[in-house]
């Protein structure tokens, strides 16, 4: 397999590695993340969709997912560079981040394989056991796709705030405030806000703020729309304002950020 690349992997115990933290802060993601649970009972958080995390609960982050976590948990990891010009790469980018596998011991022996292979070759290049060993994995992440009980559980969880995220979803635009999102599921303000950050791990309004620099990530492709004109359709009162957050959030100025991005979509 060409363009493919593991940069890190192991074993992550957060009750060692994080002993004193209880949730971990905003990252964004560059590579594809491959986690399969062992243990747990915190949760996982990736863009705006959460699952709690079991043993055989699969995660998969995608370049460009911003991600945290609820500790605490235990699980087989490891970090894949893939090019875009590797035949898996469109597929990858398909699969749910979140799934139970049909035969959990199938991925953990996989898992398991692959860090004999890194131990012993490396991980600066792959060779022919390696690519087979990932060629495995990716056929039964693309089996037990459909096994996503993952919504289930989701669907459950976000019934009481489900119309404050409707709310935010139709009205990110306008000038809402946290009484307005609260209102939208019947609840204070108050136990709103302390329900939401219980099942989403972040608050309302930064759940809004969210959803407006997406917005703003998909106007900033074209590049005939101002700031000004993207900021005002995003709901932020001001230029300078989404410049301020847009940068605080992605750690890109809309302008970098647009520059970055216009290769992929110009030719």
């Amino acid at each position: 397999m060409e363009f493919c690349r593991v940069t890190e992997y192991g074993i992550c115990d957060t009750h060692t590695r994080f002993p004193n933290m209880t949730i971990t802060k905003d990252r964004h993601v560059t590579k594809f993340e491959f986690e399969i649970m062992i243990s747990g009972d915190g949760k996982s958080f990736i863009d705006n969709n959460s699952c709690d995390l079991c043993s055989g609960l699969v995660l998969f982050r995608k370049p460009g997912s911003v991600s945290h976590s609820r500790l605490h948990f235990k699980a087989y990891y490891f970090y894949l560079y893939v090019d875009e010009k590797c035949e898996y790469y469109s597929k990858l980018l398909t699969l749910p981040n979140y799934f139970f596998s049909t035969n959990r011991n199938e991925y953990y022996a996989i898992f398991e394989n692959l860090f004999k292979l890194f131990t012993q070759y490396g991980i600066e290049k792959t060779n022919d056991l390696i690519n087979a060993e990932l060629i495995k994995l990716f056929f039964y992440m693309d089996r037990d796709r459909n096994q996503n009980v993952a919504k289930q559980i989701q669907s459950k969880t976000y019934e009481s705030i489900q119309p404050s995220l409707d709310y935010i979803t139709a009205n990110y635009a306008d000038q809402i405030t946290l009484e307005d999102i609260a209102k939208a599921s019947g609840y204070s303000q108050f136990y709103f806000q302390k329900k939401f950050v219980e099942i989403m791990g972040i608050s309302p309004l930064k759940y809004l703020t969210n959803a407006r620099i997406a917005h703003a990530k998909r106007l900033l492709i074209d590049p005939q729309k101002s700031l000004v004109d993207i900021a005002y359709e995003c709901g932020f009162p001001s230029q300078s304002y989404f410049c301020y957050l847009f940068k605080k959030n992605t750690d890109l100025t809309p302008t970098e950020y647009r520059k970055s991005t216009l290769g992929n979509y110009l030719i």
